[in-house]
């Protein structure tokens, strides 16, 4: 049993420690798109708390006009969810990514196509 407990316990302090579970992140990325356009910065990535969970839902609910979820096709849903969730969790960002995909669209949609959070940078989801 004892060997289980501290088993147990090196699992959880290692990812305690790592990096992606703390308050705030920072992430490079160098990505060159199908039009060989080069997207690279340093970002700092910030766990959501619930204030910023609702800032995510109204930006989304902005970016898909006020449309019931069920209007809208999962690939749109999909994007929304992502720009909006990049617009609140990254705090720096280069300056091609600081405009947001609501009223604009031109490098934020871009940037979240090109740069899927995936469940280390979302947190599994906005749930």
């Amino acid at each position: 049993l004892d060997g289980k407990d501290e088993a147990s316990e090196d699992k959880y302090e290692k990812i305690a420690s790592d990096p992606k579970m703390q308050p705030e992140y920072e992430f490079e990325i160098d990505y060159t798109d199908n039009r060989g356009k080069r997207w690279h910065g340093t970002f700092v990535n910030r766990i959501l708390t619930y204030r910023m969970r609702t800032q995510v839902g109204t930006i989304r609910a902005q970016m898909n006009g006020g449309l019931p979820m069920e209007a809208l096709d999962l690939n749109t849903l999909d994007m929304t969810e992502k720009v909006a969730h990049l617009t609140v969790s990254l705090g720096k960002r280069p300056p091609w990514a600081k405009k947001t995909a609501v009223g604009d669209g031109g490098e934020a949609v871009q940037f979240a196509r090109s740069a899927d959070p995936g469940p280390d940078l979302c947190g599994g989801g906005l749930a």
